[in-house]
């Protein structure tokens, strides 16, 4: 609505600037009439019967208005167009603009002045030829702004639906990733080349959480087994010292047959050897 508003505004500025101009370009062409009319009546020291002629073949529509006025006199020498505009117009207070006349139309008048000043030419045009030179002109423009309206709501629609499509992409691969599912997402699409570096910054986020959450698991993992080793370590140390304990005490009998001692020798060797694994055990 807003864009539709701008467009109607410069559409109507720029019709109000073409009707003043036109307006400007009617007073300009009463001002030639009237100056030609003057320069033939000066150079052909025309009668008032060949300037009523003159007058009455001005290129003047019919609701226009051409008068010759004698000045010191104050009298009409000729005239063309309406009767009650003529009788308005004022010798003394000649119109030389845009003014609205007693028949309610809008004139544009343009007056010139003999060299000696006895006559005056007032030449009024209608108003309403300057907006029919300005209507075809608005018209176009309505039209062409109509259509740069529309091309702009078009185009704004095509780039906006692609942002929203791009957006709730990564808005659903976010969800997505929220809810545990940490596979790398498909390349899609995007609206511009930030969206793009998003998307791809996302992918390289996603591929990092997996790897952490796999260094994580993998941790996980060793503590447990640290856990479980230590525990089976503990439980093998404690009874692992009694039996050496036991066997140095029977060991040190001196009574002891040799073959007996030969047996906890080799009892008092695999403890100790079962000791070493089990404190290697605790390392790990």
């Amino acid at each position: 609505m807003l864009l539709l508003t701008l467009f109607l505004t410069a559409v109507f500025f720029a019709s109000r600037a073409t009707f003043q101009e036109q307006l400007r370009q009617l007073a300009e062409q009463a001002r030639v009439i009237a100056v030609s009319v003057i320069a033939t009546a000066e150079a052909g020291q025309m009668d008032r019967v060949t300037i009523a002629r003159t007058i009455a073949n001005l290129p003047v529509p019919s609701d226009g208005v051409a008068v010759m006025i004698d000045v010191p006199s104050r009298s009409v020498v000729a005239s063309k167009g309406p009767s009650g505009v003529l009788a308005a117009i004022d010798p003394d207070h000649v119109p030389d603009n845009v003014r609205v006349d007693p028949d309610g139309f809008g004139r544009v008048y343009a007056s010139a002045l003999t060299n000696d000043g006895s006559c005056r030419l007032v030449v009024g045009l209608p108003r309403r030829m300057a907006w029919e030179q300005t209507a075809p002109i608005f018209k176009r423009n309505v039209i062409n702004a109509g259509a740069w309206y529309l091309l702009s709501f078009a185009a704004l629609y095509f780039f906006l639906n692609r942002w929203i499509r791009s957006v709730r992409h990564l808005e659903a691969v976010a969800a997505r990733v929220s809810a545990g599912d940490l596979r790398t997402p498909d390349p899609h699409p995007m609206a511009s080349s930030e969206l793009e570096q998003m998307q791809a910054t996302m992918a390289e986020m996603i591929t990092r959480v997996r790897e952490l959450q796999k260094q994580v698991v993998r941790q996980e993992r060793l503590t447990a087994i640290g856990t479980l080793v230590s525990g089976v370590a503990h439980e093998i140390s404690n009874p692992l010292q009694s039996i050496l304990g036991s066997a140095q005490i029977v060991q040190s009998h001196p009574a002891l047959p040799d073959a007996v001692r030969a047996d906890l020798a080799i009892v008092l060797e695999e403890s100790a050897r079962a000791g070493d694994i089990i404190r290697n055990l605790t390392r790990f």
